[in-house]
């Protein structure tokens, strides 16, 4: 692709989501075959007669970063499980950044790790979901599949958002309640069935507004946005380019609206959908990971060594059944058919790990549950030092939304769920109860939209489990100055899956190029 263009006409109203079926030139990752985001009769216009020329911002060597860093090297190797690259080397750093909640200023301040790997000479900051891997782990993992040359433009900085990873810790849920909360039968659809799953999700409310006080309303999208901006102070940037992942780009939005002058090259790579509430959300999340599962399924059954036999959708639905009735014992809690579920849908996210999915489904089903139970270990409890992740979850998801859904309208969307998605309406309705009792988060001053922010490119991801791509669509039109991404694959996220959606990416962070209309990357 061209690398020269570094001016980029941006429409100021809503883009079309698909205005044509153009394919990018590269060859994408092997994928199952997928559907469209959009067929054509579902393709829309919008008025595109009014264009602003914005200039894609200058790439900078800051010349007098005020952060401190020192090699970590074998302690990013080992939380990497060894699987690093052993020619490479890490280094670590902190950010200490205010810890204020809404309305009350001066509460202290809060560590935010920092890791960098890459010889490049700008920073570019990686932001990821907070329910996901920590920001300086999947940022590590991420530079493994980008290219030398944009190793050697960059230096990628993951962040652990506060409250993840090793940065202020927020532990305060009860370790049985985390394991209720995750276990809980997905077949439950009655407020009585239901009624130990609302005790724990009650109790993790309590405890956590007991043990943080004020400090509950401390984490959420939009003070993870002033951290960034104070990291770029930080790393003496005028401008900052960062890549998000699901719903870490909405906090790369949330930046972009928040302080549109310093916004450098931005990546959004899935993002949730902005014109859904929780409930919306939620049923979206379901039916795309429904889809995600056909896939993972199908493929298995057109392997020729697929452990879970020729009919994997029979085997798996024989496994979940035998799970409703006995759960499976392990060197931790007891896999039920909730946890089963929730160690599935993770691993549905990470295309690459599909045969080895296949393989732990395959393994409880022989009555060694231990497989898909370190799926969602770092859900449960702490793992390779990092404080789990479902506190980051509970906290920062109940933080940013004012959906507070009542257990028996919960109860109600089980069954209706439960009969549209077959695996997953049950636990993505379960869900909703999370946060039923958290307190609702305080006003946050309106925050104005604005028509002069760089281009954007947004990748959306046809069967994303996580940030479904129908969404991600409909953020990249909610963003003026986006430009969408199609790609036709599976997982969770394009970057370093999708060669196309990785190239289209990394000539726009390298070089300011971009497509002036939306690209459909292959499967």
């Amino acid at each position: 692709m061209p690398r020269t263009n570094r001016w980029v006409t941006v429409v100021c109203t809503a883009m079309a989501v698909l205005l044509t079926s153009a394919s990018c030139t590269v060859g994408g990752s092997e994928r199952p075959p997928v559907p469209l985001l959009l067929d054509e009769s579902e393709q829309e216009s919008f008025d595109t007669d009014v264009e602003v020329e914005v200039p894609v911002p200058d790439l900078q060597v800051p010349q007098s970063s005020r952060l401190q860093w020192a090699d970590c090297t074998e302690v990013i190797r080992a939380r990497m499980g060894g699987t690093g690259p052993t020619d490479t080397t890490y280094d670590c750093a902190q950010l200490v950044a205010p810890l204020e909640a809404p309305g009350l200023p001066g509460m202290g301040s809060t560590p935010v790790n920092l890791m960098r790997v890459g010889d490049g000479p700008t920073p570019l900051v990686v932001v990821n979901d907070v329910a996901g891997e920590p920001g300086t782990l999947f940022a590590a993992r991420l530079a493994e599949t980008l290219s030398p040359e944009l190793l050697s433009t960059f230096s990628i900085i993951g962040m652990d958002r506060r409250g993840t990873g090793s940065s202020f810790d927020t532990s305060c849920v009860p370790p049985d309640d985390r394991t209720t909360a995750l276990s809980y039968s997905p077949r439950a659809a009655t407020p009585e069935e239901l009624a130990g799953l609302q005790n724990a999700t009650e109790t993790a409310a309590k405890e956590c507004t007991l043990i943080l006080d004020e400090l509950t309303r401390a984490f959420d999208g939009i003070r993870s946005a002033g951290d960034l901006e104070q990291l770029r102070a930080e790393l003496d940037l005028d401008r900052l380019h960062a890549i998000g992942r699901g719903e870490g780009s909405q906090v790369l939005a949330n930046y972009a609206q928040r302080f549109p002058e310093t916004v450098g090259r931005l990546i959004l790579d899935g993002a949730p959908d902005p014109n859904l509430d929780a409930i919306g959300l939620a049923e979206e999340r379901a039916r795309s990971a429904e889809a995600v599962l056909d896939a993972f399924l199908t493929e298995c059954a057109n392997r020729p060594d697929c452990p879970l036999g020729t009919d994997p959708s029979a085997a798996l639905r024989e496994l979940l059944d035998r799970l409703a009735e006995q759960p499976l014992i392990t060197d931790g809690p007891p896999l039920t058919e909730g946890l089963a579920i929730n160690a599935i849908l993770l691993g549905l996210g990470d295309r690459a790990s599909w045969p080895g999915l296949a393989d732990r489904i395959a393994q409880a089903g022989d009555g060694s549950g231990d497989g898909l139970l370190e799926l969602v270990a770092p859900l449960l409890g702490s793992v390779n030092g990092d404080q789990a992740r479902f506190e980051a979850m509970l906290i920062n998801g109940c933080n940013d939304t004012r959906d507070r859904i009542p257990p028996t309208r919960v109860a109600e969307l089980v069954t209706e769920w439960s009969g549209r998605h077959a695996h997953f309406g049950g636990i993505m309705a379960q869900q909703l109860m999370l946060c039923s009792s958290w307190p609702i988060p305080a006003e946050e001053p309106e925050i104005a939209d604005t028509d002069a922010l760089p281009p954007i490119p947004v990748i959306a991801t046809a069967l994303d489990p996580v940030t479904p791509g129908l969404g991600t669509a409909n953020a990249a039109e909610a963003l003026s100055s986006s430009v969408l991404v199609d790609w036709q694959g599976a997982g969770h996220g394009a970057l370093g899956a999708s060669t196309c959606a990785t190239e289209i990416a990394e000539d726009y962070l390298v070089d300011g190029a971009l497509p002036d209309e939306t690209v459909v990357c292959p499967p």
